[in-house]
């Protein structure tokens, strides 16, 4: 009688001890906390990264601070002539003497021009899927009777501008339509309960298809 009266009610059959419990407590709030950081953390970076693709997207629309200074290309016609040229002021100046502007800003919905010292004086309007054209807005610019006779070659390859103008401005789309989804969908990978036994169905039936979409997301940046 005197052993089994001193046997624990912790050591009987389906009763836990309090430090045991306590413990796993503490490891499941450990867990469950981790998938919660890393979500916040996934849906920042998307973030982020959507409102950098946003800027870049409206930049050169208008003559505003930040906005003009963003553009994918600047065509400078001030200076074509180099300073140890004989008279290269005299022939820098003759662009703008024929009705040409000194520079050419290219950006996704349209172009810009201006002339040093007073900016940026004219934008084009926006258009879905533009396409910088300089022949077309070089030969608009000309004063009345003033020619410029172009290279064939710069000619031909109008055709692949046209081309790769169309695809960019598509790129740039997806990927931010895509990118705004992976902010809400990306974060859902990470999964808050360890079923092991279930791997397999957790990796086809969610992890694929959120890398599948982040993948494409990056692609089309």
């Amino acid at each position: 009688m005197g052993i089994f009266s001193k046997k624990r009610k912790t050591d009987e059959p389906g009763v836990k001890s309090s430090d045991s419990s306590d413990v796993t407590l503490t490891n499941e709030k450990q867990f469950y906390s981790k998938p919660t950081g890393l979500r916040l953390f996934t849906a920042c970076l998307y973030l982020i990264a959507l409102v950098f693709l946003i800027l870049v997207e409206i930049g050169n629309i208008s003559n505003k601070a930040i906005i003009r200074q963003t553009y994918f290309l600047k065509i400078d016609l001030a200076n074509i002539i180099p300073e140890t040229v004989p008279n290269a002021n005299l022939i820098n100046t003759i662009a703008q003497s024929i009705g040409l502007h000194d520079f050419y800003q290219v950006g996704l919905w349209n172009y810009c021009a201006g002339n040093n010292g007073e900016g940026i004086t004219t934008c084009s309007s926006h258009k879905a899927g533009y396409w910088f054209n300089p022949v077309q807005i070089i030969l608009s610019e000309l004063l009345s009777g003033a020619s410029i006779a172009l290279p064939t070659n710069v000619v031909s390859a109008l055709s692949l501008v046209h081309t790769a103008s169309t695809w960019m401005f598509a790129c740039f789309m997806v990927g931010t339509c895509l990118t705004f989804l992976c902010i809400f969908l990306a974060p859902l990978g990470f999964s808050k309960k360890p079923r092991w036994s279930h791997k397999a169905k957790r990796i086809f039936g969610r992890s694929l298809p959120i890398t599948i979409l982040t993948f494409l997301a990056i692609v089309f940046w």
